[in-house]
């Protein structure tokens, strides 16, 4: 009966740092997206890969970092990054780029 709870209690543990990692990863594309458009920039497939993730010591929190591509006139690619430190943007990254 005791190692059911314990099982439940990990299975619940697991998915709600799942449901965390959604919730960052949907904002990291929320911003990207957005500020690619302000910048007259396109977001290249549409995706963020999460390249990296640690804990930030102070405040303690998780920091990530996702990479994508974006374009600026539509023949080549260029990279960057954008880094969350729990749900926070704490910076974004963009390779140089020519601008049309």
């Amino acid at each position: 009966m005791l190692a059911w709870l314990f099982a439940l209690t990990g299975l619940a543990a697991l998915y709600v740092l799942w449901q965390y990692q959604q919730r960052a990863r949907m904002r990291a594309t929320a911003y990207v997206r957005q500020q690619c458009q302000q910048q007259g920039l396109q977001l290249l497939d549409d995706t963020l890969m999460l390249a990296s993730m640690g804990l930030q010591r102070r405040p303690l929190r998780i920091r990530r970092r996702y990479d994508f591509e974006f374009a600026s006139t539509g023949d080549s690619r260029y990279q960057g990054h954008v880094v969350l430190c729990g749900l926070r943007i704490s910076a974004l990254y963009l390779d140089a780029h020519r601008v049309s």
